[in-house]
């Protein structure tokens, strides 16, 4: 099942009409790829889940959302147009003290998965799109799945990039309800869970988890999308609007 809705752009003008084939930004709903690109590396014992760095943050503690790492967009100046990059929230992070001590308490942190995407990125030695793309989209045949702006895609409306709309590993793949399909096709892997801000529900490897469903939203500059797995059944919501 999927929901899609076409988007106005300029008033009444509305680009053209969108299928089950038009790409959307997922913000959020990237992270379970980031998740399972880490457990491809550890799988190859090029990265590992529970080592500490000097910080005493783990992979894991990335993944879930424990890490104690500041949100890097409470850490942009007021009022900034430019977009920042991956390499730009490594030295945010790196320079902010932490916000708790790593795995003692869930906090909702885009910066852990920025930073996951670098660390991909490093433990691969390749780029982190071209590592997607071979390991993640093509296997499942998510031929138009990209991480980056992607080709047939719909632009969000009102707005269609933000300060934080160029970060990847966090909010950067476009992807598209057929190809979602074809993901989800195989049940979600979400690791060892832990409380989350939701009453009765934990995170693990990118998604929410209460009882046998599984979820993620995704928010940013002109899109919204939602993927819901429960029962062995997937909703798929992708919007171009705030």
């Amino acid at each position: 099942m999927a929901i899609l809705r076409d988007g106005a752009i300029a008033g009444t003008r509305v680009q053209g009409p969108v299928t089950l084939e038009t790409n959307f930004r997922l913000a959020s709903v990237t992270k379970q790829f980031t998740a399972a690109a880490v457990a491809v590396l550890v799988r190859r014992g090029l990265m590992d889940y529970d080592t500490p760095d000097a910080r005493g943050i783990t992979i894991r503690h990335l993944l879930n959302h424990t890490s104690g790492l500041a949100d890097y967009e409470d850490l942009l100046a007021p009022g900034r147009t430019e977009q920042v990059h991956d390499d730009e929230v490594v030295e945010l992070i790196a320079a902010a003290p932490l916000l708790f001590a790593p795995g003692s308490r869930f906090r909702y942190s885009n910066s852990g998965y920025v930073l996951l995407g670098v660390l991909i990125e490093r433990a691969a030695n390749v780029p982190l799109e071209r590592f997607f793309e071979a390991e993640l989209f093509a296997p499942h045949g998510m031929h138009g799945t990209t991480l980056g702006p992607a080709q047939n895609r719909a632009y969000g409306t009102p707005r269609d990039q933000s300060v934080t709309s160029a970060t990847r590993g966090d909010g950067g793949v476009y992807s598209n309800v057929l190809d979602l399909a074809r993901w989800m096709a195989v049940p979600p892997a979400v690791g060892d869970t832990v409380p989350a801000d939701v009453p009765d529900t934990r995170y693990g490897f990118g998604w929410y988890v209460r009882g046998e469903r599984v979820w993620h939203c995704g928010d940013t500059a002109g899109f919204r999308s939602t993927i819901v797995r429960e029962g062995g059944r997937t909703v798929i919501a992708l919007t171009n609007c705030e």
